[in-house]
């Protein structure tokens, strides 16, 4: 009875150690990524903070960022949340006791960042990427970071390439220090309009507020179906988006607006 109850064990084992570990793809090879926000330091009183959120659903750990450092969110499907203090406001503070998304101290990135690359398949030769973003300013509800360079490297002999890029909006609409009065509201002014409605083949959406970052709009008819469904980057205080309607059926419908956080719902009138 020894041997099967050997072999019970090491079936076991065998089963717990797939349930925490990743089966590596077959014929891939793992791809080292660097994430740098290299000019963390030029700004006074300033700390960025990386927020971890375990795949669990459960906040994991907090650190800070530094621009000699590679970002890090642990296990690969684990989500990376940066936000800027007032070093002042940190200091003092056991910061993984700081509850990042609900304080209104913390302003969130304009962009997600994901430092994980993980796996690739052999076709494809590239064996590291870098990437390299700067802060470029604040607005009232976020710290505006830009990425300005990337380096891929090879394992066939290639020599890496970089891609560097260039800001194109106005760098004059963002506070060159963080906020202050910070401690009242996070509360977003949306000052959003939508024309005509009704509406017969195309409905506009202009936007104007201080929020930068990601938009998503959708158009939802009464059923709860989603008719429209796009995504665009707010660069600007002003953002304008149009939607086409033309082939929507006669009836009511809801636009969704998605500012981060914050949701706005508008009726919409198909005639």
């Amino acid at each position: 009875m020894k041997p099967i109850r050997h072999l019970t064990i090491l079936l076991i084992l065998v089963i717990s150690q797939n349930g925490y570990c990743d089966i590596i793809p077959k014929n891939s090879h793992f791809v080292d990524k660097c994430v740098k926000i290299t000019n963390v330091g030029e700004y006074d009183n300033f700390v960025m903070l990386g927020y971890i959120w375990y795949v669990g659903n459960y906040h994991q750990d907090t650190y800070e960022v530094s621009s000699d450092e590679c970002l890090t969110k642990g296990y690969k499907y684990n989500t990376l949340r940066l936000f800027g203090l007032k070093s002042d406001y940190v200091s003092g503070k056991d910061i993984d006791n700081i509850d990042l998304p609900s304080d209104v101290n913390a302003l969130e990135t304009n962009i997600e960042i994901n430092p994980y690359a993980g796996y690739y398949h052999d076709s494809i030769p590239i064996d590291k990427i870098e990437e390299y973003y700067k802060i470029l300013g604040f607005t009232d509800t976020s710290v505006v970071i830009f990425k300005w360079k990337e380096v891929y490297g090879f394992n066939n002999g290639l020599a890496d390439s970089i891609v560097t890029s260039d800001f194109n909006g106005d760098n004059s609409q963002f506070y060159q220090n963080m906020p202050t009065g910070l401690n009242g509201s996070k509360e977003l002014i949306l000052n959003t309009q939508v024309y005509p409605n009704p509406a017969d083949e195309l409905i506009s959406v202009k936007i104007s507020n201080s929020y930068i970052g990601l938009v998503k709009l959708q158009l939802i008819s009464q059923d709860g179906k989603i008719q429209t469904d796009k995504e665009v980057v707010k660069d600007f205080d002003l953002l304008t988006e149009e939607i086409s309607t033309c082939k929507l059926t006669q009836g009511i419908y809801f636009l969704k607006l998605q500012f981060g956080d914050v949701v706005e719902t508008n009726k919409i009138v198909i005639k």
